[in-house]
């Protein structure tokens, strides 16, 4: 996907309209995985809906742990990126406390 297209809309009205057209295609496991390495907006959870009830989330897997191995670092980044701003705020109050003391 060209960057000029991504600047002119958001990335969520994108992923939204690759979406859509997903939604209309046909298309078997290995075609949407396709999809997934074209496109980087798109996700496995993202595609899944569009498959029939039959399919076997085992055809999947590989695709379902790498995005679950994912989500675990980003949660991962978060919990520190918390835990330095809490830091941080301890720190201010204290500095706080300190001024009020004076």
């Amino acid at each position: 996907m060209s960057l000029g297209l991504v600047s002119c809309i958001s990335l969520r009205e994108t992923k939204s309209t690759f979406s859509k057209i997903l939604s209309f295609s046909l298309f078997t496991r290995d075609s949407a995985m396709e999809y997934l390495h074209d496109c980087e907006l798109l996700k496995i959870e993202d595609i899944l809906p569009f498959f029939p009830d039959f399919v076997l989330i085992d055809d999947f897997k590989d695709e379902i742990c790498a995005a679950l191995e994912d989500y675990n670092i980003h949660i991962e980044e978060l919990k520190a990126e918390m835990e330095e701003a809490t830091k941080s705020a301890e720190s201010i109050r204290d500095d706080i406390r300190e001024l009020r003391c004076r």
